[in-house]
This record gives structure tokens, sequence and C-alpha cells, in this order.
């Protein structure tokens, strides 16, 4: 009796689920090809966080990256820019609302180029952002790349993958890291591991190939294992009218959070400074306004849907955000012109290192002169709105040390313009909780 109770515990023991730290590898694909915007589907947990690692061909606008719920694909703060291979930047998104997603990389601006995204989810790192700079590296040749990222104490999720034009290879990580192969044009493989030092260690991971690197870039960040971190967006939502409208709503795309910071920019043709509301009957503050715009910020009092109404003389085009993570607006300054072709949100300096960086751009009026052609680089493209007589746009930079920053928009021909920028310092210091799991890697 003895005996065969011991073989059914020894039996139990073989069949029970790996421990909670252990990394489960699910699926591997991505989206890929010559156009304006590509896609990548997957089907996610709700809570969990995504990664998308995003190449485009030469030295393209911005992208954005967003899924068919509405959830805002973060930058993390460093990217690589270069031509050869084009420019390859990491976004994240925290807190997915779960279910079959679908994720859309887009060339801001236009045009038709490569685009490949690949996307990664990862449990354990809800609500989390990466902790200091990213590493990216980039090689024309050779048989290997090393990416090396410093941590403070704590537990940290590592992740790496690595891009390379040249196909047939094999690749090596450094000891440590668990490999996954990514079965997409141009990813190639991907690599996590779970770390847990006790004082600040960098940590390397030596990518290697058994054939030569043929424009080749690779990239190693260090989530936090945390239930709350960060500054991070968490849902945006814009409108426009033009032709004279002189009343425009909009709805966050999902409910708001009770203590999140919410944010509006408002741009219109004419100097009249319109009425401002919502629905939940929050308590606005104006950061900025002047000639045909506006800035305003609030603490959500409550958790629920929230309509934003702008009534100005016409020709509006408004902006949402719900951020987390932060303590709240911090520096922030403001531009106007009736009649100018560029502009520029005036500079501020930041006193807080990872600071999340809006700035914002409206143009109204001249229906053939609005849209935008550019702005500054280094700033990453999350929202545009409006028709073609009323527009405006959304930017933003998650930013990995203090300093002073400005964003400069163009347009076609001498328009109405305004701008803005503000700044909100990180809330909240990193708690650690459970270890992560990599879930899926698409």
């Amino acid at each position: 009796m003895a005996r065969t109770k011991f073989l059914w515990l020894i039996l139990a023991s073989l069949l029970v689920a790996p421990p909670a730290h252990a990394q489960a590898r699910v699926q591997s694909t991505d989206g890929n090809g010559s156009a304006v915007s590509v896609t990548a589907a997957i089907t996610v947990t709700a809570g969990n966080l995504v990664i998308a690692d995003v190449l485009s061909n030469g030295d393209n606008p911005p992208i954005n990256v967003t899924d068919n719920f509405g959830d805002v694909f973060h930058p993390a703060p460093v990217s690589f820019i270069g031509d050869p291979p084009g420019v390859f930047t990491t976004f994240y998104c925290a807190n997915v609302h779960g279910g079959a997603t679908t994720v859309s990389a887009t060339l801001v601006g236009g045009g038709s180029t490569g685009i490949d995204i690949y996307l990664t989810e990862i449990s354990g790192l809800a609500k989390s952002s990466p902790v200091g700079p990213s590493t990216f590296t980039v090689a024309y040749g050779g048989n290997s790349e090393a990416l090396a990222v410093t941590v403070p104490s704590g537990t940290y999720y590592l992740y790496s993958a690595v891009g390379d034009a040249t196909s047939g290879s094999t690749y090596t990580g450094t000891s440590g890291f668990t490999q996954y192969a990514a079965g997409g044009s141009y990813f190639r493989a991907a690599w996590g591991q779970v770390v847990s030092p006790s004082t600040t260690t960098t940590y390397s991971n030596t990518i290697g190939t058994s054939g030569t690197f043929g424009n080749s870039v690779a990239d190693l960040l260090a989530f936090s294992v945390t239930s709350v971190t960060g500054p991070r967006v968490i849902q945006t939502s814009n409108n426009g009218v033009s032709l004279g409208n002189t009343f425009v709503t909009d709805t966050y795309t999902g409910p708001v959070t009770a203590g999140n910071l919410l944010v509006v920019f408002g741009s219109w043709d004419g100097a009249t400074f319109p009425s401002f509301s919502d629905s939940l009957g929050n308590t606005w503050t104006e950061l900025e306004s002047g000639n045909s715009f506006g800035l305003w910020t609030a603490v959500a009092n409550s958790t629920g849907s929230d309509t934003v109404s702008l009534n100005p003389s016409a020709n509006v085009s408004i902006q949402l955000e719900e951020v987390a993570g932060v303590s709240g607006p911090a520096q922030h300054a403001s531009n106007a012109s009736t009649a100018a072709a560029s502009l520029s949100t005036g500079s501020i300096t930041t006193t807080n290192a990872n600071d999340l960086v809006f700035a914002f751009g409206g143009s109204q009026g001249a229906c053939n002169s609005i849209d935008f052609t550019g702005w500054s680089s280094g700033w990453q493209f999350f929202n545009d709105t409006g028709s073609h007589c009323s527009q405006s746009v959304g930017l933003e930079q998650l930013m990995s040390s203090t300093g002073t920053f400005a964003a400069t928009f163009t347009v076609v021909s001498s328009t109405n313009l305004a701008a803005a920028i503000l700044s909100m310092p990180a809330s909240i210091p990193f708690t650690y909780s459970s270890q992560p799991v990599v879930n899926v890697i698409q």
C-alpha cells in the first residue's frame, strides 16, 4: 500500500504544471510586406504585455502601432534609425484588452515600403515599461553582435531579438537566455531571461550567426516584474470636423480609470475661446491656451465612459489621451500663429528622468494647406485626426534622462498653426511581484 502511494506521488509530480517562472513558447509568425500598413494577428490574454518589434526599410517617418481594441503601443526610449536597414523601433503595450488581436504598423504620412512586425506576449509584466534605456545594435557583416543593459537590484525580464536580411543562417545567444525561433521574413530569433540581481548589474546578450550578418539589427530590453510602474499611455482617441462646424464631441475608446491623468489638446479656426466640458464632470486645468488652441488636463474622478465636448467658432480637431503612472503635468509650453508654414512648441526642460513627454500640433483653416509634412526627429507618432480642413497630430517620447525638449511641425503652406508640449514624471517606484512567463511569441 505504501509503495503504491509512493508511486502515485511520483506520477503526480510528473504531471503537475511547470513552475510559474517557466517560459513556454507557443507559436511564432509575423506580419510583413511592402505597404503603408502591415498587420499581424495574435490571440492574447487580457492584462498581459505585448512587445512589437517593427522595422521599415529606409529612413521613413515615424511608425504608428495600434490594435483593433485601440490599445496604445508605446515606443521604447531608444530606437535605431539608419539606412540600411531602416528604422527599427521596439514598441510595447501594457495591459492589453485581450482576445483575438490584430496589430497594425502604419507609416505616418503615407508612402509604401517594406515593413516587418514581430509580436511577443509576456505575462507577469502587466502595466510594465522598459527599465532605463533599451539597447540597439546594427551589423553590416561579421558574425557577432553584442548588446548590454544595466539594471538596479530587483527582478526583470530581459527581452532580445535579432533581424537579419540574410536567410538560411542559425543563431545563438548568451548562455542563460532561452532562445525562440522567429519565423519571419526579417526577424530571425528572439531570447528571454528572468534575472534578479541584488545590486546594479550589467547583462549581455551576444548574438552569433552561422553565416554573415546582412543589414542586421538587434535589441535588448529589461522589463520590470511589477504590478505598477512607469509612465504609459493607456488609450487615445480623436475627432475633428470642419467647414464651419462649431461643436465636436469625442469619447475615450474604453472606460477611463479613476486616478489616471486625462489630457486633451484642441485646435480650431478662429480666436473665440470655446466652452469645454466632459461627461464625468472632472475638474480640468487649462495648462496652455492661445489663438485657436487649448491644452487641458484632469485627474479622472471616477471610472467609466467619458465624452469630451468642445464648442469653438469653427473647424475643430481634438486629441484625447489617458495616462497612468505619472504624478501629473510638470513642464509645459505652447506657441501659435495665424499664418505660418512651420511652428515650434517652445522648449521645456525636464527635472526627472523617464518623463513621458507629449507634443501636439494643430492646423486649421485653408483646406489646401494644412496637411502636416514633417516634425522634429526623435518623436513617435501616436494619433492624428480631422478632415482635410481641420487636423491635429500627437507625438510622444519616453525620456531616459533629463534634458531640454521641443518639437517643430511643418505644413504644406502658410496657415493657422498651434503647438504645445507637456512633460509628465513617473509617480511610482518599481515594486516587484510574480515572475514573468513568455506565453506567446508571434
